[in-house]
């Protein structure tokens, strides 16, 4: 009876367990970009955002565990999206954005 309900507690803590995800958003040359949008989409469907503070910062609590699609947008960079698994961590993903490719046209 002691080892079923071991695993029944740890089961049901594995359920509650949440995740947060926090980094900064940074230009080419390592600059902080505030006010950058960061978008965290599960394959559930389930969405988070946020946008990043004067120093680049960002930061997305209470996130179940899962896959998850991370996109970055800023204007006048090229935004940027990578795959990411969440495990009932604190994660820190940094995101360096580039330059958006130039069109070749004279304007």
């Amino acid at each position: 009876m002691a080892k079923t309900l071991w695993v029944l507690l740890a089961a049901s803590s594995a359920m509650l367990a949440d995740s947060t995800l926090t980094g900064r958003v940074l230009d080419p040359r390592g600059n902080a970009v505030p006010g950058a949008t960061v978008r965290l989409q599960a394959r559930s469907g389930r969405r988070a955002a946020a946008a990043s503070d004067a120093e680049g910062r960002y930061a997305l609590g209470a996130l179940p565990d899962g896959e998850y699609r991370l996109s970055v947008e800023a204007p006048g960079l090229a935004g940027t999206e990578q795959a990411i698994v969440l495990a009932g961590e604190a994660a820190v993903r940094d995101v360096q954005l580039t330059q958006l490719p130039c069109s070749g046209r004279a304007l």
